[in-house]
């Protein structure tokens, strides 16, 4: 059963992006359907996944449980706290588990066919997403329009993010096209948060490559140069699309009144609850009766701290550090999927802190990719003695 799921489990999950993108229904059923079959993975390779030394499966385990426990004891919410689809909270890392067992078993499944399923989907979703963005004028048109408008303003840019994290796996010709229509995308939603994300993401692995040069530089003042003059031919949508990136009234600038309000919370409870937390997705509550809506905390640290108190931030922060760890081995040995591993940690991390990560499916992407190549390196850690070898 392992080498069937590992086969096809990056198309089914790439198929179930694009679901998302086209309003398909079912996204839902397909992320049961995979959280049945990592249970499954997992259980039948528990003895394998012991021999984990990096806390990674670990920590992902115990912040697993955790969630789960809170969710079962958690009555549902009503539908006017906006309440995320449940397994969201944690498919992308029971997800991730299953791939962290293919890559220490060594299996590849990354084979040339499944390369070019993967960039035909990230080109199909881009070209999609933007014919979406365009044929709407922008996102400034949408303001009436509240479905429309969070589907394209909050779900699409993200979910473009995590599907196109697999360019590093393509050749630099298809990188830059890659780079190209994402970037377009995102100035056209007027959504910062991902655009930030990625240029932090490329600068990370010029940080640990140590390869900041002149040329490098040069080559991005020239792409924003050209992008500048791309929009300015566009007067009317320009000047709308600049008051609605410098808007001070929604939600992407109104992080810090969404923190204070959740954080100052948290000063007045007593020790126990914030041991423990207030319950599941209790920030959808507090953000409903005192902000303008049931928004959650838009950043997975305070929101985890809140809901799950320090239980469930310690387990957090545990499985980030384990990550943290991985990549500089990673960096250390010189493997290959090192940038890749730098770039999908790093939107995690910046997701994590201006947004959340555990409310989309589109985390499924770092799930995927950033465990199998811990698994792999792990792997490939146990084939070779390190110390006789230069680089993984």
């Amino acid at each position: 059963m392992n080498k069937i799921y590992s086969k096809y489990i990056i198309p089914y999950i790439y198929i179930l992006g694009i679901m998302q993108l086209m309003q398909i229904r079912g996204v839902g059923w397909g992320c049961v359907l995979l959280t049945i079959l990592n249970i499954i993975t997992i259980l039948s390779n528990f003895k394998l996944i012991l021999h984990d030394k990096t806390g990674i499966v670990k920590f992902s385990l115990f912040y697993v449980g955790i969630v789960v426990i809170y969710q079962l004891l958690t009555p549902p919410l009503d539908k006017m706290y906006n309440p995320y689809y449940p397994l969201f909270y944690h498919v992308f890392i029971t997800t991730g588990i299953s791939f962290w067992i293919m890559g220490y078993k060594g299996y590849n499944i990354l084979s040339p066919d499944i390369r070019k399923i993967i960039l035909y989907a990230i080109i199909f979703a881009l070209l999609f997403a933007f014919t979406l963005m365009f044929k709407t004028g922008g996102i400034v048109n949408l303001l009436g329009n509240s479905e429309i408008y969070e589907f394209l303003y909050q779900i699409v840019p993200y979910l473009m993010l995590w599907m196109t994290s697999a360019l590093f796996l393509f050749n630099k010709k298809t990188r830059v096209l890659i780079v190209f229509l994402f970037v377009i995308i995102i100035l056209i939603s007027t959504k910062r948060g991902p655009l930030v994300t990625m240029g932090l993401g490329f600068l990370f692995i010029l940080f640990f490559a140590r390869k900041v040069s002149l040329k490098s530089v040069i080559l991005t003042l020239l792409f924003i140069t050209i992008f500048y003059l791309f929009l300015t031919t566009f007067d009317i949508f320009y000047l709308d699309w600049f008051n609605r990136w410098n808007a001070s009234d929604d939600v992407s600038n109104g992080r810090e009144e969404i923190w204070n309000l959740i954080l100052n919370q948290i000063d007045k409870q007593n020790v126990l609850t914030t041991l423990l937390g207030n319950g599941y997705e209790a920030s959808h509550k507090i953000t409903y009766k005192y902000l303008w809506g049931a928004i959650g905390a838009h950043n997975d640290f305070i929101d985890i701290l809140f809901n799950f108190g320090l239980v469930g931030l310690t387990a957090f922060i545990l499985l980030i550090l384990s990550w943290i760890k991985i990549v500089f081995f990673a960096n250390k040995v010189n493997y290959e999927y090192r940038d890749m591993m730098i770039y999908i940690l790093v939107c995690f991390l910046v997701g994590s802190i201006i947004s959340s990560n555990m409310t989309r499916y589109a985390t499924i992407y770092f799930g995927a990719f950033f465990y199998y190549f811990s698994g792999l390196l792990s792997f490939k850690q146990n084939k070779y003695v390190l110390g006789h070898n230069k680089s993984i």
